[in-house]
């Protein structure tokens, strides 16, 4: 951490040179919040996300591939290193898992294809639509929470937990 005020804290910056525009420079600053916590001078809207952004986020989420590593988990911090608020981050990553999600379910009813031709069908899609509707309030209520709550408490529960299982195992 770097302090360039009296109000600010300079996070992290990512330099770069050599490109034919002449480089790019990003900050991303904390400033004191009401709460004396900080909180990011960031990008609230999913939809104001840059293509450098979103490709920094896409890298943070190959760290999903380590056993254990949450791909949201990931890409939200991978998102709030890259100037998101906290739910900017979790609102795209949640718009991630959607590819993902769908290709390995299509993936996988193509592989088991001929486990579905006796499937009681109407069950399959009153369970579906069931999941639907109850992820939909899931995520919801999340970003309700996200914006009063930060992510430390799970990050000492990550942590802890982790150190755990290494003594124990």
């Amino acid at each position: 951490f770097k302090k360039i005020n009296n109000n600010s804290i300079l996070l992290f910056q990512i330099s770069h040179s050599g490109m034919k525009s002449g480089g790019f420079s990003e900050k991303v600053t904390l400033c004191p919040g009401q709460s004396d916590e900080y909180k990011y001078l960031s990008t609230d809207d999913v939809e104001k996300i840059s293509y450098k952004q979103a490709l920094y986020i896409g890298i943070a989420q190959i760290f999903a591939l380590i056993p254990g590593t949450s791909r949201a988990g990931s890409t939200i911090i991978g998102a709030m290193f890259v100037g998101l608020s906290r739910k900017a981050s979790a609102e795209f990553s949640f718009l991630l898992a959607f590819p993902v999600m769908c290709a390995t379910t299509g993936y996988d009813i193509l592989k088991h294809y001929q486990e579905f031709a006796d499937a009681n069908w109407p069950a399959f899609i009153i369970g579906f639509i069931v999941a639907f509707v109850v992820a939909y309030i899931t995520i919801k209520l999340f970003l309700v929470f996200i914006q009063r709550f930060t992510f430390v408490a799970f990050g000492i529960y990550r942590i802890v937990f982790g150190v755990l299982l290494l003594v124990l195992g």
